[in-house]
């Protein structure tokens, strides 16, 4: 598979023809490790160019990050070893998420890169408290969250969800908003305890705003 990798990658590439045909005929040779060593003469065999222009073809891909090339000292007769930056995407953690795996490798020692992207990588908000988003819903004045949750918890108000529920539908309903406690305070204080006074009407019935601060 490691050939087909390498192949399917180079093709892949946004580059020149020349260059990429001779990443093409390196990827023919490459081993698990993206490792190849066809010599001088046998690439530019493939790719119809002259030593010359083989080598120079070779230069502007390691330049270019596309290769690594690693001479052999003095082994007489050894061609180079060339590594290619190779990028497969293959199936990670979820059928949607696809594993970025960047391998450039000299003889047995990965130097790359291998990293997932997906959104999931994000991290997800904490999970909310059991009836937390019932009690939210039905609370006239949505502000501080955070300490909402927090106090939900720490007074276990999903045990009295149904009478918050109940308190909660006539005990501001004459208050004006920017006299309404915080949730958290509410919560805190477990004013839904509290006895509540009859709702104050006009004549005609209707509602008198109270424009007190409920302590």
């Amino acid at each position: 598979m490691s050939s087909i990798d390498a192949t399917q990658w180079a093709w892949n590439l946004d580059i020149k023809a020349t260059p990429k045909l001779t990443l093409l005929a390196l990827s023919n040779y490459v081993n698990e490790e993206f490792i190849c060593y066809p010599s001088l003469t046998t690439i530019a065999k493939m790719t119809g160019q002259n030593r010359r222009s083989t080598i120079r073809q070779i230069n502007a891909l390691q330049a270019s990050g596309h290769l690594k090339r690693v001479e052999r000292g003095n082994s007489h007769g050894k061609a180079n070893l060339y590594q290619l930056s190779v990028e497969v995407v293959t199936e990670c953690h979820h059928p949607s998420d696809k594993l970025s795996h960047q391998g450039i490798y000299i003889s047995n020692t990965k130097v790359g890169v291998t990293e997932c992207h997906h959104p999931s990588d994000k991290e997800s908000p904490p999970a909310l408290p059991e009836g937390f988003e019932e009690f939210w819903k039905a609370y006239p004045r949505k502000v501080a969250k955070p300490a909402a949750v927090r106090a939900f918890k720490a007074v276990k108000a999903e045990k009295h969800l149904q009478a918050i529920v109940v308190n909660l539908k006539t005990r501001y309903i004459a208050t004006e908003k920017k006299f309404i406690p915080n949730p958290s305070t509410y919560l805190n204080q477990r004013r839904w305890e509290d006895e509540l006074d009859d709702v104050p009407t006009d004549v005609f019935g209707n509602v008198i705003m109270d424009r007190g601060i409920d302590w």
